[in-house]
């Protein structure tokens, strides 16, 4: 999603624990997380299949932003200068697609699966039945069953578990954008986590910032036609 900088999150602190959970994990009980720490940086399929794949969210992200721009009124964009979008936007977009998809989609998916796993653990069971009965079902109805083979993974049910808490903290991450823009956030971190699963992690942050930077693009081209019609 494209960063604003005032409200940039110091994600040090979460990287830093995330990797130590994962290295004790590996260290005494390396059956834990079911997948090598290199696993999902395999691309799988073409980059080709993987843009095609995709086209459901830039066709979506697109038209929703173009909407957005449309209903704007061109005075609110007069200090737009469409030149600092599209080098901001490129900066930008390569940053967010990179950072957020190694920080969500790897280092607290991997730390939540041992997590979850502990906390289950201690709370006998607990979490497990939350999960299967509660969290898994209600967001597999959200999502009209599209990623129920994700949320309900073969490998159990703490990849689910692992990919939701990511997930709720990459859309907690986009509180800026408002309300839409926060539960929008939340399919589309599903919707990555799909195409790791799919295409793996570089296919993800490719897509990312393709995506990021389409809704520049349209911010960008707006604020230009908004100047040429104001000023003539």
């Amino acid at each position: 999603m494209p960063p604003e900088p005032q409200e940039e999150m110091d994600f040090g602190p979460t990287i830093y624990f995330s990797l130590l959970v994962i290295a004790v994990t590996s260290f005494f009980r390396p059956d834990v997380i079911p997948f090598p720490f290199f696993h999902f940086w395999k691309m799988d399929g073409l980059w080709s299949e993987a843009l095609w794949y995709a086209w459901p969210i830039f066709l979506w992200g697109g038209g929703v932003m173009a909407i957005s721009c449309f209903v704007t009124p061109d005075y609110k964009k007069e200090d737009c200068d469409p030149s600092d979008i599209f080098f901001v936007g490129t900066l930008g977009s390569i940053f967010a697609g990179v950072s957020e998809e190694v920080i969500f989609r790897w280092f607290l998916f991997y730390a939540g699966i041992a997590l979850y796993t502990l906390l289950n653990w201690l709370t006998w069971g607990l979490f497990a039945w939350i999960f299967m009965h509660i969290l898994g079902p209600i967001a597999d109805f959200f999502t009209l069953g599209y990623f129920h083979n994700l949320l309900f993974h073969e490998y159990g049910w703490t990849i689910g578990a692992a990919i939701l808490s990511s997930t709720s903290q990459f859309r907690d991450g986009h509180k800026y954008l408002g309300t839409f823009g926060w539960i929008n956030s939340w399919f589309l971190g599903l919707y990555f986590f799909h195409i790791v699963f799919t295409f793996g992690l570089p296919a993800a942050i490719m897509l990312h910032i393709l995506y990021d930077f389409l809704i520049y693009c349209v911010i960008g081209v707006d604020a230009l036609i908004a100047r040429k019609r104001m000023w003539g």
